[in-house]
């Protein structure tokens, strides 16, 4: 989101909750209606009040319309275009790619990938555990490599890096025996 748009969202929320307040004290009468009444037939008698609620109200209208279509989880494809046609790949795509890489060591457990695109090439993020018993160290380069060479060779596209993020070493299971003792 823009900060603009972060700008306006914040003045959208505050008139809305002036709105808000303002129909709930005269519900209650905590603001007795006829003052609320009054106030909007003064700021509808005077033009340049008139022109203030006006330009709030198209503000209001135009937010709700930006924010109700905005998503921010839209994701871009990765576009190449050549002779024959476009070839578009989802940013899932890439990420099932690492994921599958990844899912094919046994010592990496609870992984999810995520991928952005920059100019540079592809960039790669994975979130993982590990075993007890693993190098990090030797196995993230082994996984940086591998995810590297099979998202080049099943993209066309360049990767500018895989970024492994070791959470945690996954606890291993107790067995029954464990348990007995």
């Amino acid at each position: 989101m823009k900060i603009i748009e972060k700008i306006a969202l914040a003045i959208f929320v505050v008139l809305t909750w002036i709105a808000g307040l303002t129909f709930i004290c005269g519900f209650f009468n905590i603001i007795p209606v006829e003052d609320i009444t009054s106030a909007v037939e003064f700021m509808f008698i005077h033009a340049e009040y008139k022109i203030i609620f006006l330009v709030i109200a198209i503000i209001c209208i135009v937010l709700d319309v930006v924010l109700i279509s905005y998503d921010d989880k839209k994701r871009k494809p990765i576009i190449t275009e050549s002779e024959k046609g476009i070839l578009e790949i989802m940013p899932e795509t890439i990420e099932n790619i690492a994921l599958i890489e990844v899912g094919k060591y046994a010592s990496v457990q609870d992984i999810t990938t995520r991928m952005k695109m920059k100019k540079e090439g592809i960039i790669v993020n994975v979130y993982c555990k590990v075993l007890p018993e693993v190098n990090i160290c030797d196995l993230t380069r082994q996984l940086q490599d591998k995810i590297k060479e099979r998202i080049e060779k099943q993209t066309g596209n360049t990767v500018k890096c895989v970024n492994i993020h070791v959470k945690d070493v996954k606890k291993p299971k107790e067995t029954k025996t464990e348990k007995e003792d």
